[in-house]
């Protein structure tokens, strides 16, 4: 879902951002509480890439990253925002750089594991 975001605005400039220069305000997706449920992150996911994509902030230098991962941050609440704190804010954080990849994997694999191993098991024996 990343890259396909990526891809779509990929040579644009944030600068001549057409959807800002008409006053259009994207709202900001439902906050992921951490939930155990796989369609709501799937909806979180979509939303907030949707915003990123709007906005023209899914580059790939630096800043376009930092403001990804940070962003993420601003659209968590309960225990995915304790987790965020603690694994991606905090200053003793056992990984440095994170990106908006890495941030989606670790909430994914932190909130979701074992109904993700569940979910796909179940798919399998379906077909």
């Amino acid at each position: 879902m990343i890259k396909d975001a990526r891809d779509s605005t990929e040579g644009l400039d944030p600068e001549n951002n057409v959807l800002a220069h008409a006053g259009v305000k994207i709202s900001q997706p439902e906050p992921y509480s951490g939930k155990a449920d796989l369609e709501k992150f799937k909806v979180f996911i979509a939303a907030t890439l949707r915003w990123l994509l709007l906005n023209l902030l899914l580059g790939s230098d630096r800043a376009s990253v930092l403001t990804q991962v940070r962003y993420i941050g601003t659209c968590l609440r309960g225990n995915a925002q304790e987790w965020y704190i603690r694994h991606v804010e905090s200053h003793d954080r056992l990984v440095c750089e994170w990106t908006l990849e890495s941030t989606l994997i670790e909430m994914q694999q932190h909130f979701l594991h074992s109904l993700t191993r569940r979910y796909a098991s179940t798919r399998y024996e379906s077909v």
